[in-house]
């Protein structure tokens, strides 16, 4: 990743190392200027050390089990999830730095998502960021957990600066310290960038591809979990969808994982089939758990041609061994599944791909971006004039600054101005046991009715 702000190039390369569970962030930064720079080098993410699933179904919940450490003799910022229950050994994550550039003052690291996003703060604009102020450096219970750690370096005019950080987890806290203890070494962290490149070109190699095949492959990756509506199914189509997740078993599919359909409906198709096998060999050989189902349309006429040449294709895929069938890989025929399984399929699938609509890898990139690109639409080109008008104070009861309750009894009156924002988020429930709402001093707020969620 490269970018250049005011004379200072900064390079970002990320490798995930074969030997440990470890992933490394190599950030080279570059002064450009005519003079000195010292600048603040800052990682920041939060843990989850869970599956994605259950932190999605309360994170909030799921927040309360992590706990932080610092361990200061080894520089590691260490996270905890505690296991509620079962026989299960908590998990756990670490965070370490190193550099060799100049060095300004020591590390520092936060733990406490609040104190580093501030009110109304954001991760593209942190208050951590923005204010002069160091990082906390505490770390313990937090009920909203963080992760960040800060490298001050001076760098001379034209002259580089390199920070390594590190991102890993592990079965037991000691584990973590004498990972990270590893990886402190830039020399090692360099080490690991070379063997993470050896064994991917060696995998590429044994799987018949290269690197333009990876990056398209790759480009598929982040809809798998986290669905894109670019690539999946027609909207009317999932409104049709009656059936769950009991429909896919009879057909062998478990339905646990991610799902890629492909449709083809003519031999043209077989070349969409030859890439999305290859994607599917390239995902399972790197642990990326997905199904693959390839349904022909047997009303073109091509069904049995269609089936013998996809299974043509499937012997020359070599993450599969003699015996073992292709698990995973699906080969079903319009023919023998009922018209609401299509619907079902096409409905749940992460991502659909119709080999009539001319589809191939080398767009998901292009469809991606043109998708980003914020498009400004010109409403009108008149001068709005805004009236700042001060509202009319209220008389209230034990104001404290920012609000107080009103003399009748029935209502709590909270008054922010120039930007002014509460201490912490005002929240309101009012609520029964079938329905409810809520109601915030920034005018956020939803209604539910049965289910909260």
């Amino acid at each position: 990743y490269l970018r250049e702000d005011f004379n200072i190039e900064t390079k970002t390369e990320i490798t995930v190392s074969p030997k440990h569970n470890v992933e490394i962030r190599k950030v080279s930064i570059v002064n450009r200027r005519k003079d000195k720079a010292d600048m603040d080098v800052t990682l920041y993410f939060e843990p989850v050390l869970d599956p994605m699933t259950s932190d999605m179904a309360h994170p909030a919940f799921s927040k309360m089990f992590l706990s932080t450490e610092y361990i200061r003799d080894k520089n590691v910022l260490l996270v905890r999830r505690r296991i509620r229950q079962g026989n299960k050994k908590d998990k756990y994550g670490f965070v370490t730095c190193s550099t060799e550039s100049r060095q300004i003052g020591g590390v520092e690291y936060e733990t406490d998502r609040y104190q580093f996003l501030g009110r109304h703060g954001s991760i593209r604009s942190p208050y951590a960021q923005k204010s002069d102020l160091p990082l906390s450096n505490r770390a313990g219970n937090n009920l909203d957990s963080c992760m960040a750690k800060r490298v001050h370096v001076s760098i001379g005019s034209g002259k580089k600066a390199v920070v390594y950080f590190v991102i890993g987890v592990a079965g037991s806290a000691k584990e973590a310290g004498s990972t990270a203890q590893m990886y402190q070494s830039c020399n090692y962290c360099d080490d690991i960038f070379n063997v993470a490149k050896a064994d991917s070109e060696v995998e590429m190699k044994y799987l018949g591809i290269d690197k333009t095949k990876v990056n398209q492959y790759l480009n598929l990756v982040g809809s798998l979990y986290y669905p894109s509506r670019l690539l999946r199914g027609p909207v009317d189509v999932m409104k049709q969808n009656s059936l769950g997740q009991k429909s896919f078993w009879k057909y062998g599919i478990s339905g646990d994982h991610p799902i890629i359909l492909v449709k083809i409906h003519d031999e043209k198709g077989l070349q969409t089939v030859k890439e999305m096998v290859s994607a599917y060999e390239y995902f399972n050989k790197n642990g990326i758990d997905a199904d693959l189902i390839i349904l022909t349309d047997e009303s073109s006429g091509y069904y049995n041609n269609l089936s013998n040449r996809i299974r043509d294709i499937m012997t020359d895929v070599k993450i599969f061994y003699p015996g073992t069938g292709n698990k995973g890989v699906h080969i079903l025929s319009t023919s023998e599944v009922e018209k609401d399984f299509v619907t079902l399929v096409t409905s749940v699938a992460r991502v659909v791909i119709d080999s009539k609509s001319g589809f191939n890898l080398k767009r998901v990139r292009r469809i991606m971006y043109e998708d980003s690109i914020v498009k400004k639409e010109v409403v009108s080109t008149q001068k709005i004039h805004y009236v700042n008008e001060e509202l009319p104070m209220e008389n209230l009861k034990y104001y404290n600054g920012l609000g107080g309750f009103s003399y009748d009894g029935n209502e709590y009156v909270i008054t922010l101005r120039n930007r002014e924002t509460t201490p912490l988020p005002w929240i309101n429930v009012i609520a029964n046991k079938n329905f409810g709402f809520t109601v915030t001093e920034s005018g956020a707020g939803y209604t539910w009715y049965k289910n909260s969620r």
